[in-house]
Formats: structure tokens, C-alpha cells, sequence
């Protein structure tokens, strides 16, 4: 008896040991973590939210939405793409990427598309912010060109496509040229990281983080 409730302890610890080292594996918003910059930046999927273009899904909480393939809201084509980029423009998409030959792609103000995703908000009407749009209010006094950080990824181009849910933003910090050595003698820019509300951003004091 005792043996049996030996084993049944170190089974039930080693049990809460890996959930307490390995939460990010239950948090499907830190999916892109083992992507390199490059490849985060040149993968070629493209994401949409209720209609608006948001460019990736790292920006919003994948919790609160659905895939509108699963639903009987499921795209039909030619399906209108709005709010694309700086000047919110539109492109209509006359076929599902998927379906195109192997060749054949979608490009969105030069990103290349060979994957569409239409995710629809479960929670209403989701505020959707760009890049420059986080510099603005948290920033304002920032004058310097400014490279952008989501999470541990440096956003490396299409800046201007990027869409985030402002209540999904978790805190936000501003990293000077002038403050990193091997850079303050180079002209002066602005680091703005963004942290959003994964398990790893909220939760950093966890073991295993």
C-alpha cells in the first residue's frame, strides 16, 4: 500500500513540475516562439480579421477568435480584403490561394500570399491598431525612425500592414540606439518593443520562463 502511494505521489509531482516548466505549450498564442526572424518575416501566410487585413495572428488573441472555414461564415470568393495598410486600402481576392497552382500567389503590397485566413472576432468589434498607431500614444515625444519588435520577433518589413488588438497589447518598451554601444555613435533610432498577453509575457515569473 504504501509503495502504491509512493508511486502515485511522484507520478502526480513530476506531473505538476512539467506543467509548471512547460505552460507555453498550452497558450496556442505563442505558436510562432521556435521561428527565426526570417522566417517569421517571410513566412507566406496571410491572416484577416472580420474583413481587415492584419497581415499575421501574432497581434490578436487566437482564443477569442474562429477560423471562418469552421463556421457556415466560410469565405466565398472573390472575397474583399479592406484596411490594407497606412492608407486602409482594398484588394479583391478572386480565388482561394490554396487552391492556385504552385506558381501561383496572391501578393499583398509586395507581400507574397499562399495562404489566406479570415478569422472572425467571437468577442464583437475588435479595436485594430498599426505599429505606428502604438508609437503615437505610447510614444509621442519620439521623433527617431523607429524599428518594431512583437514579442521576441523584429518586424523586418511590411511594418505598415501589421494589426494589432489594442486590448491584447500586455506593456510596451522603448529601447534607444544612443542606450546600446555598438550603436551610439550611428544616427539615433527608437526600439519599440511589443509584448502581447501570452502565457509567457504575463505569467514570467512561473518557473520555467
Amino acid at each position: 500500500m504504501a509503495f502504491y502511494m509512493k508511486t502515485n505521489i511522484t507520478l502526480f509531482f513530476l506531473f505538476f513540475c512539467i506543467n509548471c516548466i512547460y505552460p507555453q505549450n498550452l497558450d496556442v498564442n505563442e505558436q510562432w516562439e521556435s521561428m527565426t526572424d526570417y522566417r517569421f518575416n517571410n513566412f507566406p501566410y496571410a491572416c484577416v480579421l472580420d474583413g481587415i487585413f492584419i497581415k499575421n495572428d501574432i497581434g490578436i488573441n487566437l482564443n477569442d477568435v474562429m477560423d471562418s472555414d469552421t463556421t457556415e461564415f466560410a469565405m466565398k470568393y472573390p472575397f474583399l480584403i479592406r484596411g490594407i495598410g497606412e492608407k486602409n486600402d482594398s484588394l479583391w481576392v478572386l480565388s482561394n490561394p490554396n487552391e492556385m497552382d504552385d506558381d501561383d500567389y496572391i501578393e499583398v503590397k509586395g507581400m507574397i500570399c499562399e495562404d489566406l485566413v479570415n478569422f472572425i472576432s467571437k468577442k464583437g468589434k475588435v479595436e485594430l491598431i498599426t505599429l505606428d498607431e502604438v508609437r503615437r500614444r505610447r510614444y509621442p515625444e519620439v521623433d527617431t525612425p523607429c524599428v518594431y519588435m512583437i514579442n521576441k520577433f523584429f518586424i523586418m518589413k511590411n511594418q505598415d500592414l501589421y494589426r494589432l488588438d489594442k486590448d491584447f497589447i500586455h506593456h510596451t518598451e522603448k529601447v534607444r540606439s544612443a542606450d546600446i554601444d555598438v550603436l551610439k555613435d550611428f544616427p539615433p533610432f527608437t526600439i519599440i518593443r511589443i509584448f502581447t498577453r501570452t502565457s509567457h509575457n504575463q505569467f514570467s515569473s512561473r518557473i520555467g520562463y
